[in-house]
């Protein structure tokens, strides 16, 4: 088998006719590409994990709280925040499994140029396709939440009345409408800065930066940004008002905020749509080896043709022949021809001296 560097070598003196055929002409792409990833940091977050939600959570009394107050239903927001985070994992796991299954074909051996060209469409197509299918999936399940009409448990897009005396009764329900007027029973996407606030009275003692509530779970947390939970002054706060607000106080929890000085793709106020769009991808690390493609397709032997330039010696040869050959081809017709021409003239003579005989009589 040659070497890699004698194919390189050979490829540079004859690379329009060089032909190495592969002993294994169907590679798949784990034999010579890993691929790993680095995800967003608030995957591995306090906000992810339970002691964060279970300190929202508050008992589940969220009907004590207003609507857009965090408490109690901010457990929902960040436990399907802590769901999406799961899914994502296992969807690029699952996608790069399938991916390095694929099989790369080739007859014979490519050069590294025409390789790594090849396979940096086809892992750019890997690195597009993967979060757009599983953002098509998510559009799909909000707008079948959205079209369907389905009532949040939470009073977010539909209120209702409850009487916990009376087990059958008929519910009267009112849809959310917002003081600017965006009716949760027509549209989606109708948002409130969400916050803290006092039960009794209705006063916001605390807006939340960048978090919003929407129309269902799924559209708050899409329609939100990180931007408080970076800044560990502004979580102190958002901590010290769920302690203390009425109509329940709870003991601390200790939380601590993201690294805003990490380096990340998606800055601190970036849209949580966005960052899901992605799969939480902060870095692709792929690696792809043309050494190890090149010892698996094992190339038995190479070859290669040769066109050499005419010599004035040839040249010469060559004429010579032609005039060898012009000179067989007269022997052939010119005595033919002649012939012919003979014939003719005879012929013509004997038509004269027929016609001067007939004249004289």
């Amino acid at each position: 088998m040659p070497s890699q560097t004698q194919y390189e070598n050979l490829l540079m003196l004859n690379s329009t006719t060089l032909q190495c055929p592969c002993h294994n002409i169907s590679i798949p792409y784990k034999h010579f590409i890993t691929i790993n990833n680095t995800f967003h940091q608030v995957c591995s977050s306090d906000f992810v994990k339970e002691k964060w939600i279970d300190f929202l959570f508050i008992g589940g009394k969220w009907r004590n709280y207003d609507r857009v107050d965090l408490r109690s239903r901010g457990a929902a927001y960040f436990d399907l925040l802590s769901a999406l985070c799961k899914i994502s994992k296992i969807t690029i796991s699952n996608a790069i499994e399938q991916f390095l299954d694929d099989v790369f074909i080739s007859a014979t051996v490519v050069s590294e140029s025409e390789f790594n060209m090849h396979m940096n469409v086809i892992i750019n197509q890997f690195k597009t396709n993967t979060p757009a299918r599983f953002s098509r999936d998510l559009q799909l399940l909000r707008d079948s939440t959205h079209g369907n009409a389905f009532i949040s448990g939470y009073f977010l897009n539909w209120y209702w009345w409850i009487n916990y005396d009376i087990d059958d009764v008929t519910v009267p329900t009112g849809v959310v409408t917002l003081k600017n007027g965006c009716s949760c029973g027509t549209q989606k996407d109708c948002i409130t800065n969400a916050g803290i606030y006092d039960s009794n009275s209705g006063i916001q003692h605390f807006e939340i930066p960048g978090w919003n509530i929407g129309c269902s779970v799924i559209e708050t947390l899409l329609h939100s940004t990180f931007e408080c939970f970076y800044n560990q002054t502004c979580l102190d706060i958002l901590n010290y008002y769920i302690r203390t607000i009425p109509p329940i106080s709870y003991e601390k929890v200790n939380i601590t905020a993201m690294n805003s000085t990490i380096k990340s793709r998606f800055e601190t106020n970036t849209i949580i749509n966005d960052i899901i769009d992605n799969l939480f991808i902060e870095q692709w690390e792929i690696n792809v080896s043309y050494a190890t493609f090149y010892q698996q397709c094992s190339p038995t032997c190479c070859s290669y043709s040769i066109s050499k330039r005419n010599n004035f010696f040839y040249i010469i040869s060559r004429i010579l022949g032609l005039c060898g050959g012009f000179t067989a081809i007269l022997k052939i017709v010119v005595p033919h021809s002649i012939n012919l021409m003979l014939k003719i003239r005879n012929r013509c003579f004997r038509h004269t001296a027929i016609s001067f005989a007939y004249s004289c009589a």
